[in-house]
């Protein structure tokens, strides 16, 4: 199974393994209920991490307990290594303190995955390395269900043997749900998210390769797909021709490794179908809202802002423009992507044919978002932090 192939990965990669998990949450009584967890570099060290050797993590396993109730959990890690204020976990005293980056994510269908033989995310000791980890729980009790607690986390493997580069995790559509409140429209709804080219073309100092490309929608959504598009020509596009959020939340396409360059513009497309639905469906962080979202982990590691290319982001140069239009039917492949050349030269119809299958990765940010987005102080200091960047 992949669980067993991970496993033996590990045994043979990895030195050691670290345990993050919530400790026995009582579970509201409300639809959806955010929950913040941190570990800071203290607790890190205590709970087996090497104090003073630089690492890199190359494996993450989810250890969920409730899965029924648990809609989401993600990780973002942070350079921040002191004692948070009076012991709470305040996402914006960490992002200001060192910076926040989405290192790790998990929805329905997650499964463990091991980082390319080229790469880890830093871990310890360094200037880029992370500190210490923010962990953000989604519980959904839609169901009303009493006297249920959940104990989830992840396991995170690491060793002293560094790799070539370290990994980032690009962010696209609308990530940090800027368009909360909005309605998605009735029936067959398509929304396109386009991130301009100004945002690699600023922010990247080489290509980058991307090794795992993972979209996430909520319970209406219907079809999603990326394009990478260069000079005005689409170079590449990777889609999931059926969304199911119950059985994978976070859809991994099935591909090999493609390259982005600087001046590369990603069109990020959702579509919805809200056919069945009583009342009107809007983006929102709400188990029954919706989101459109996309993942593309990479490296080597750039200095862009939070990581995020979203809908209305307050970085200008990686702010996408957004469109909306009702449509008749989805741009199903049925699996078999067209013969369009590969960004990295490669044509696609060469790759294995389930190059637009799905898989198993949501991502909001609650207090952050405000921080970030409500006044111009706040951006600058986002901009600036001292701390690793995604």
């Amino acid at each position: 199974t992949e669980e067993d192939v991970f496993a033996d990965e590990m045994a043979q990669e990895a030195e050691g393994y670290i345990d993050l998990i919530m400790p026995n949450h009582p579970i509201s009584l409300d639809e959806t209920e955010y929950v913040d967890l941190c570990f800071t570099h203290q607790d890190l060290i205590n709970l087996g991490m090497p104090a003073d050797v630089p690492l890199h993590i190359i494996g993450f396993e989810p250890l969920i307990d409730g899965a029924k109730n648990l809609h989401h959990l993600v990780m973002f890690g942070s350079g921040f290594d002191g004692d948070l204020p009076n012991g709470s976990c305040d996402q914006t005293a960490v992002a200001m303190s060192g910076g926040l980056a989405l290192t790790w994510g998990y929805a329905p269908g997650g499964v463990p995955w091991e980082m390319p033989d080229e790469a880890g995310v830093p871990l310890g000791p360094g200037e880029d390395s992370y500190k210490m980890f923010y962990l953000n729980y989604h519980y959904d009790n839609r169901w009303q269900d009493t006297g249920i607690t959940d104990s989830s986390g992840v396991r995170i493997y690491y060793t002293s043997r560094k790799r070539q580069y370290d990994a980032g995790i690009l962010q696209l559509g609308d990530p940090i749900v800027q368009l909360a409140g909005e309605p998605i429209g009735q029936g067959l709804v398509r929304h396109d998210f386009n991130c301009p080219s100004s945002c690699t073309s600023f922010n990247f100092r080489e290509e980058v390769t991307v090794y795992k490309e993972v979209l996430h929608m909520h319970e209406k959504g219907e079809f999603m797909f990326n394009e990478v598009i260069r000079d005005g020509e689409v170079m590449r596009r990777a889609s999931v021709d059926y969304f199911d959020f119950e059985q994978a939340g976070l859809h991994e396409v099935q591909q090999g490794t493609f390259t982005i360059k600087p001046g590369d513009s990603i069109r990020t497309s959702c579509s919805f179908n809200t056919t069945s639905s009583k009342k009107g469906i809007e983006y929102g962080y709400g188990s029954q809202d919706e989101m459109c979202v996309s993942y593309m982990h990479y490296y080597p590691k750039q200095k862009l802002p939070l990581g995020v290319c979203g809908a209305n982001w307050f970085f200008p140069a990686c702010s996408a423009t957004v469109t909306t239009e009702p449509i008749s039917e989805v741009e199903r492949v049925f699996g078999v992507v067209p013969s369009i050349p590969d960004i990295d030269g490669v044509d696609d119809t060469e790759r294995s044919d389930k190059e637009t299958s799905s898989a198993s990765l949501p991502l909001h940010f609650s207090s952050l978002v405000t921080f970030a987005c409500t006044t111009t102080t706040a951006a600058l200091l986002l901009f600036s932090f001292g701390g690793p960047l995604p």
